[in-house]
């Protein structure tokens, strides 16, 4: 049998001897905050005497509550109490924190136990994760040991995953990166600008620094960014170092189409004719504007991958931007453009050489050609597609999927235009 919970009463005031002279009565009440048998004092005896009124009508409420407590109760109550005896806190400060937190959590639709657990599986996913700056060595080391990423993704890689370790810190574990922080971060990408360094030098000049202006990223540079991140978190989901990859929920940066510029026939005429014969300003432009490989693909490209009497240029995966082989068809024009370098197309060596961009921009500018970005291959594809009518058959040329290339280049030109493009010979 369960004994009842026997407490002393309360005291009656009594007179108190204080050494100071301040305090001249005290009364004996049980402390129901710390569970024990207090002692308070008071200068007046009034005031004790209604302290003990009060504190008398409070027990004996009490004691007819506990009388009224059950057998199964009283039972439950010193169990919760001994099984409190290791936490340090009181049974009725262990109810009230309780209620508290499970008072806050109704507006969240969950329990305590709930939270407890996910915080425990939360606590495993960290201990298990790993700080950002070694998770992106990991990845771009990753990145180094495939053959079919070439330098120049390695290094968009590794500048745009160092800036976004410079906003987050080397430190941050990569499970407690949310896709709202990142959302936030995309949509917030400054562009930065290469200018000197007004503190730091380098052999007496200043050095190269990037400074962040205050205009938003373009759209088309922070989809890159995101792609990257994709790319980085799905590897980290690979190595068990996050739950989920957060991309997954980072909304889709998307901007409206825009039209490509594309070269007219006569420009691309003009521009021919002012290259050198035999210099690979001249070849570049060619291959460029009637084969329409990428810029940096024709910088990868070799003479001995031109077959000029198949009218093919195979270009293996070390060549192509997406790793893939690519057999390219060259069009009867380009074939004469290319003629006079038989003699390269014996050789090994690139197409493209040293110091090219330099020659480049100075070319462009002695004859004042106004220049398109990507215009060789836009141009090419354009022209091809009105010449053909088989978007197919244009996209196996390109390297491009079928749907971006009818977004992109139908209706451009028209087929008496796509015909002067490709009679573009050399005279």
């Amino acid at each position: 049998m369960i004994d009842p919970i026997k407490r002393k009463p309360i005291g009656k005031p009594k007179p108190y001897k204080d050494p100071r002279g301040k305090y001249k009565w005290f009364v004996y009440y049980h402390d129901p905050k710390k569970d024990v048998r207090a002692k308070k004092l008071f200068v007046e005896k009034f005031s004790a005497d209604e302290f003990y009124s009060t504190q008398s009508l409070v027990e004996n409420k009490l004691g007819a509550e506990a009388n009224n407590i059950s057998f199964e109760d009283r039972k439950d109550i010193l169990e919760a109490k001994r099984i409190l005896e290791n936490f340090d806190i009181t049974f009725l400060d262990a109810i009230r924190t309780y209620a508290n937190l499970s008072t806050e959590l109704l507006e969240y639709k969950t329990t305590l136990p709930k939270v407890v657990e996910e915080y425990k599986r939360w606590a495993q996913l960290k201990k298990q994760s790993v700080s950002l700056r070694r998770a992106i060595e990991a990845f771009l080391d990753s990145k180094n040991k495939e053959q079919i990423t070439t330098v120049n993704y390695r290094r968009t890689l590794e500048t745009e995953l160092e800036r976004f370790c410079e906003s987050f810190g080397d430190k941050t574990i990569v499970a407690q990166i949310s896709n709202t922080e990142i959302e936030d971060w995309l949509n917030n990408l400054k562009t930065r600008v290469y200018v000197d360094s007004p503190t730091e030098t380098i052999k007496g000049k200043p050095r190269k620094v990037y400074v962040e202006t205050d205009t938003l990223m373009s759209i088309t540079s922070r989809k890159g960014y995101r792609t990257t991140l994709y790319t980085f978190f799905r590897f980290c989901k690979m190595r068990d170092w996050v739950e989920e990859n957060p991309m997954e929920k980072v909304a889709s940066i998307r901007a409206k189409l825009r039209t490509p510029e594309i070269f007219k026939v006569d420009e691309i005429a003009h521009i021919l004719s002012k290259t050198e014969p035999m210099s690979d300003l001249r070849a570049y432009i060619a291959i460029g504007a009637f084969a329409g490989l990428r810029s940096a693909e024709i910088l990868r490209l070799t003479w001995d991958k031109i077959k000029l009497a198949d009218r093919e240029i195979v270009m293996n995966s070390e060549i192509t931007k997406t790793g893939s082989r690519r057999v390219v068809k060259i069009t009867e024009n380009l074939a004469k453009w290319l003629s006079p370098y038989e003699e390269y197309l014996k050789t090994t060596e690139l197409v493209v050489k040293p110091s090219f961009y330099k020659r480049f921009d100075d070319f462009r500018k002695a004859h004042n050609i106004k220049w398109v970005n990507n215009g060789l291959r836009h141009s090419a594809a354009t022209y091809y597609l009105a010449l053909t009518k088989n978007a197919y058959l244009t996209a196996e040329q390109m390297g491009h999927a079928v749907d971006v290339l009818k977004q992109h280049y139908n209706g451009l030109a028209r087929e008496k235009e796509a015909i002067a493009y490709f009679n573009i010979e050399p005279k």
